[in-house]
């Protein structure tokens, strides 16, 4: 929810969010189109207390709380580009596999 949250209040009023399957992991994209995040915080901005803006009123533990429970879960999350501009954050998390009983 924290990413939805985010790209709202910094996506200039653009936000999606869509769901692929890719093999054997589901991905969650949400796309934002506002300034971005520069590349040389796009890995740090998952630490925590760490802000890509001053500008903003963020604690920087947002993220972070996002990373570990997407790591707690066998997933990654990579924060990218938007082609066209804004930022693209990428949720990658194994998918579920039914065992039939």
């Amino acid at each position: 929810m924290n990413l939805v949250v985010n790209a709202n209040r910094h996506g200039a009023g653009v936000t999606s969010v869509t769901v692929d399957r890719e093999l054997a992991d589901i991905l969650v994209t949400i796309d934002d189109a506002g300034p971005g995040v520069p590349a040389a915080d796009r890995e740090r901005i998952f630490d925590r207390f760490v802000t890509a803006s001053r500008s903003t009123a963020g604690t920087g533990i947002g993220l972070a709380l996002v990373a570990e429970t997407v790591a707690g879960h066998r997933g990654h999350i990579r924060c990218h580009e938007r082609p066209g501009g804004g930022a693209r954050f990428v949720m990658t998390l194994p998918a579920l596999h039914h065992v039939s009983s």
